[in-house]
């Protein structure tokens, strides 16, 4: 059996200048049979909560749970403790310097728009290097990329041709897809 599977590493915070995406996407993007990606856009709850969650973050003392009805955050509570991360990392989480945040997601886009891995690597290990969120950090993408990784062995064991799409920060470094897909004796090349 033969089977391609084009992998694409997304981002959440794409600028419309980027569309439409470069030639080499969207050729492999038309030469495959099916699109897999990493979260069921379908399940709306989950949509909800990923949006609440992203905007949780207050300035000041402010705290989610000042903000949200007691169901919704009973909702975060019961969420966040299911990925193992602790309601305190986001109930208090303030962003002080917006700038940094803003040059931070800059540098990921310019990473992403022109092929650099290791940019995107250093980015997302910034983001590792906080022991406050290693747990999570573990959940959300280690753990995630090992099921993901096995996946996308199943993908490889078909006819078919998949495009799949996941968030670019699964794509890098030591635990990455791509480096598992690597040990694992699959060739992997960056188009």
């Amino acid at each position: 059996k033969t089977s391609t599977v084009y992998v694409l590493g997304s981002v959440h915070l794409m600028k419309k200048e980027v569309y439409p995406l470069n030639n080499k996407i969207e050729d492999a993007f038309e030469k495959s049979n099916i699109l897999a990606v990493e979260a069921n856009i379908n399940d709306a709850a989950k949509l909800d909560l990923q949006k609440l969650l992203t905007s949780a973050f207050y300035p000041g003392n402010e705290t989610l749970e000042k903000h949200v009805s007691k169901e919704t955050y009973e909702l975060v509570k019961k969420e966040t403790g299911s990925m193992g991360m602790p309601l305190e990392l986001i109930n208090n989480h303030t962003l002080k310097d917006l700038k940094i945040l803003k040059q931070e997601i800059d540098k990921l886009l310019q990473a992403w728009l022109t092929g650099d891995a290791k940019g995107i690597e250093s980015i997302a290990s910034r983001v590792n290097g906080d022991r406050r969120i290693a747990r999570i950090y573990e959940k959300l993408y280690y753990e995630r990329n090992a099921n993901m990784t096995s996946m996308i062995e199943e993908f490889l064991k078909t006819n078919e041709s998949y495009f799949v799409v996941v968030g670019a920060g699964h794509l890098v470094g030591n635990k990455g897809i791509i480096e598992l897909l690597k040990r694992k004796g699959y060739h992997v090349e960056q188009i």
